[in-house]
Formats: C-alpha cells, sequence, structure tokens
C-alpha cells in the first residue's frame, strides 16, 4: 500500500498486517527514520528499508544501529531493492 505521510503509515501500522516497511526519510509529518524509531519503541520489530536522496549522516547512522534496518540511496534499481528486501526479511 502507498501512503502520503508518516499520520497515514502509522495507523495502518497499528492496524496490523504489515511484513514489510519501505519508507523515504523525508516524509510529510515525522521523518521515516521516525516512524521507524517509534515502532522499536513498541517492542514492533517489522523489516524496513529506509530510502532518501539526500539522507542526513546522522540519520543514517541512527538507522545502522537499528535491528531489521536497511538503508539506501536514490537512485537504485530494482535489483538492488530486491536485494534489500531480502537482507531485511532474512532472506
Amino acid at each position: 500500500m502507498a501512503l502520503a505521510d508518516t499520520r497515514e503509515a502509522w495507523r495502518a501500522l497499528e492496524a496490523g498486517g504489515v511484513d514489510l516497511l519501505v519508507t523515504d526519510h523525508h516524509m510529510p509529518g515525522n521523518t521515516g527514520l521516525e516512524l521507524i524509531e517509534k515502532l522499536r519503541e513498541r517492542q514492533v520489530a517489522i523489516p524496513s528499508i529506509l530510502i532518501s536522496g539526500n539522507m542526513p549522516l546522522s540519520a543514517s547512522a541512527a538507522a545502522r544501529k537499528l535491528r531489521g534496518v536497511r538503508t539506501m540511496n536514490k537512485p537504485f534499481s530494482m535489483a538492488d531493492l530486491k536485494q534489500a528486501i531480502g537482507e531485511v526479511m532474512g532472506h
């Protein structure tokens, strides 16, 4: 599903049934990293991919500390995305 901002994403995540989160870092509302951190604070370990065309080094470093999170810089190929999905999903 595609959602417009982090509030919509949070509602969808709270409803359950989400196996993988792919989010841009620069989102309306909160950042993608803040969304992932909020999940982790609530002990929700959904595998996540954080993407950005211009990710701050601090965000990249913080994401690397989180388990089950992979960062990707834009642009990337579908092959790169498939590889990242496999990594976070444990395949």
